[in-house]
């Protein structure tokens, strides 16, 4: 993405804003300074043209926009700066404008000189949705490489926001915006694997059924012992067994239990 930066100095300097009719309205005293061979009201014609060109709050006519490069052109011949009325006699005509007929000499030579200026173009840098970039007053995705040409960033309601007169090969006045990295997302720790809740369960259960087989082989014993005949001093060993199985089962119950319980609070299964 692309931003642009400061505006130029004749934008900052706009007191009140253009529209196209009083952009046009300052043609007069220019082509009257032209047919009157006038340089100094040429001088000041041309410095509030170039004062208002920033300032257009409308994208800007085609046609005036060819007038005025046609005007600046004349400008430049006059003092003495061929290589750039070379310039905006070839952004004129580019834009439709042809050189009055009763201008002729020099002037006229340099006007058809204009016709071999190179017309390369170059990309615009990608606006900023929903901006647009206008070109000498047309909606545009490049703009002229050699020649100048009048830049102007447009907003969705078609307004002007900013505007330039931009001079022949010159730098744009935008640059790249700074590209802003997101921070990383973040990281959740991965669902525990297996199943845990279920290895408990069936530790219980197993736990459980060793509690009860033991449960049942004390019983078995107390039985055995209760219907021998034999004298108490010889069944000290079926006493012990009953003690052995007794406990056990009461401990793998109570382990049974646990686990299940656990299977329970854990829920993973």
């Amino acid at each position: 993405m692309w931003m642009v930066i400061a505006a130029s100095a004749a934008q900052a300097a706009c007191t009140e804003h253009v529209s196209n009719l009083e952009l046009h309205d300052l043609l007069g005293p220019a082509d009257a300074a032209v047919t009157s061979l006038d340089a100094t009201a040429l001088d000041g014609a041309i410095a509030e043209l170039r004062a208002a060109l920033p300032c257009l709050v409308e994208v800007a006519d085609r046609a005036t926009i060819g007038h005025v490069d046609g005007l600046l052109a004349i400008s430049a011949f006059v003092g003495g700066r061929t290589e750039e009325a070379l310039d905006h006699f070839a952004a004129a005509r580019s834009l439709g404008w042809t050189l009055p007929p009763d201008l002729s000499g020099t002037l006229r030579e340099t006007w058809d000189a204009s016709s071999a200026r190179d017309d390369a173009r170059r990309d615009l840098p990608e606006p900023t949705h929903p901006e647009w970039w206008a070109v000498d007053g047309a909606a545009a995705r490049t703009a002229p490489a050699a020649r100048p040409f009048l830049l102007q960033r447009v907003g969705a309601g078609d307004e002007v926001l900013e505007g330039w007169m931009v001079g022949a090969g010159a730098a744009l006045p935008v640059r790249p915006a700074v590209a802003v990295v997101p921070p990383p997302p973040v990281s959740e720790a991965p669902p525990p694997r297996g199943h845990t809740s279920r290895g408990l369960l069936v530790g219980g259960l197993g736990a459980a059924v060793a509690g009860a087989g033991a449960a049942v082989g004390a019983a078995l014993v107390e039985r055995t012992y209760d219907q021998s005949t034999q004298p108490d001093a010889e069944l000290g060993g079926l006493r012990t067994t009953n003690a052995i199985l007794g406990y056990g089962a009461i401990g793998l119950l109570t382990a049974g239990g646990g686990l299940g319980a656990g299977a329970v609070i854990v829920g993973r299964w």
